[in-house]
């Protein structure tokens, strides 16, 4: 609301910013800061590089935020339905920038009062390369998919949940206590194994609890090493606090292979799934085929 949209300034900014050059030098300038933080090791003893990146950083941050500037000029700040704030990668953008300027006040001026925790605030300079996220349309459009993917995909955390809950109280049920041995396997029970003076050993992956038992079964969901599990879960002994021994009860390999089965390779592609789904819906908003029919997509391609 202070400069008239059609302002001679703003007219060959907007040029400049739209312009493939500049678009370019963008990208390369994005790429050129997420190798400085690469770089930027805390045990980084050596002088001349820390002031060279520094150097390099400062100049990288002072034309990211000219950038910025530029943008707010030509767009307006916030009080418009085309503002700059108006748009979700824009305060993405702006939120980076305010951070670099942040980090630069804490660097290089002394305020004379105790700021070493608000030294945090460098750690967000790992943010920058989300810059070229609000530069690139595939990649605004995979996060827009994914953004809006998150209530389907409660919804399917809420299915696992269940599945999870119902196999773990499973093995709860089938495999309390079952799966420990002695440190000297000379003696079967757990009783035994104390009053000689050994230790009991109770694997990781164990189901003595609810909660111990849900996140073994969620470690098998990863299929990391879910055959080891599975096979420590049939040397499980029949009686609890007995030592377990190879191949006592094969019948349980069914609750793991059925587990497996929903979870891995039914519940976990619903994710997918819906995430697919929302890619394709948020493709077709942005080529401007959302609210046509098939029928008329075909006429479009055609």
């Amino acid at each position: 609301m202070l400069i008239s949209p059609d302002s001679t300034i703003r007219i060959w900014v907007y040029q400049v910013l739209k312009h493939p050059y500049f678009e370019t030098l963008i990208f390369h300038f994005i790429a050129l800061t997420s190798i400085l933080l690469i770089i930027d090791e805390p045990v980084l003893s050596d002088q001349y590089t820390k002031d060279c990146i520094n150097l390099i950083t400062l100049v990288l941050s002072v034309f990211f935020l000219l950038e910025c500037l530029a943008k707010i000029l030509v767009m307006g700040f916030c009080c418009g339905k085309h503002t700059y704030l108006q748009e979700g990668f824009n305060i993405l953008d702006f939120i980076i920038v305010l951070v670099s300027v942040i980090d630069f006040f804490f660097s290089f001026f002394d305020t004379g009062f105790n700021i070493s925790y608000l030294r945090a605030f460098r750690a967000l300079r790992a943010l920058r390369p989300l810059k070229l996220v609000s530069k690139n349309q595939g990649m605004r459009l995979i996060v827009n998919s994914l953004l809006n993917s998150i209530s389907g995909i409660g919804n399917v955390v809420v299915i696992s949940i269940l599945f999870y809950t119902v196999y773990a109280i499973l093995g709860v049920q089938f495999l309390k206590g079952r799966v420990g041995l002695c440190s000297d396997i000379t003696y079967t029970t757990k009783s035994d194994c104390l009053l000689a003076e050994q230790s009991w050993v109770i694997p990781p992956e164990n189901y003595d609890d609810f909660f111990s038992s849900m996140l073994t079964f969620f470690e098998i969901s990863t299929l990391e090493m879910w055959s080891d599990i599975m096979f420590q879960a049939i040397d499980s002994a029949s009686e609890i606090d007995v030592a377990r021994s190879k191949d006592n009860r094969p019948v349980i390999a069914i609750i793991f292979v059925t587990f497996i089965f929903i979870t891995t390779f039914f519940v976990m592609n619903l994710f997918i799934s819906v995430i697919v789904s929302k890619f394709q819906e948020e493709k077709e908003k942005t080529e401007g085929v959302a609210g046509l029919s098939d029928e008329q997509k075909e006429w479009v391609k055609i």
